[in-house]
């Protein structure tokens, strides 16, 4: 399957931009590349990414809030950093993260589905699994399969709980409370 990313690049490889527009491709590997480091000095051990760090080192931030949504985006634009620019550096920092992410998010809803939950003190005040948290986590998530990280029925039944959520008029209800 070709990397969507690598297609916008070479859309702008390869055709002429508008004079007050200019790309260079070199410099956007190295910000992507940097940003990726970013993420990886910021993830922690366990696969928890600290959102906000300050400079100051004597600046502390609360991590009582934590979005599920946001670490799975984090997951995936960790993979596409790795397959776009061949660099593997922050592979492990991608598997621990995608560990954390399953481990605390990825949530049997019932026999038949699973979601991606947002815990009660974090991000809701009731226990909710959510349609965007389950996408983007089931497009995060997938890459592991190859790699043996994780269980095709894991993604299968999150995809069950996608079509759940699917209204007949095609649009998608944004979250299911249980539990």
């Amino acid at each position: 399957m070709k990397n969507p990313l690598s297609s916008i690049l070479n859309f702008f490889k390869n055709n002429k931009q508008p004079a007050q527009f200019s790309l260079d491709i070199d410099k956007l590997d190295n910000c992507i590349l940097l940003a990726m480091l970013y993420i990886s000095r910021n993830t922690t051990e366990s696969g928890k990414y600290v959102y906000r760090s300050n400079t100051d080192v004597q600046t502390r931030y609360s991590d009582k809030q934590y979005s599920s949504l946001r670490h799975a985006g984090m997951l995936y634009s960790m993979y596409l950093c790795e397959t776009l620019l061949g660099n593997t550096a922050i592979q492990n920092k991608r598997f621990a993260a995608s560990e954390y992410f399953i481990k605390n998010y990825v949530k049997r809803v019932n026999s038949d589905m699973y979601g991606v939950v947002s815990k009660p003190f974090e991000e809701a005040p009731v226990l909710l699994a959510t349609s965007g948290g389950t996408g983007l986590g089931l497009i995060a998530l997938s890459n592991l399969l190859e790699e043996n990280r994780i269980s095709k029925t894991i993604l299968q039944k999150m995809g069950n709980f996608l079509l759940f959520m699917q209204n007949e008029f095609g649009d998608f209800w944004p979250s299911y409370e249980f539990g």
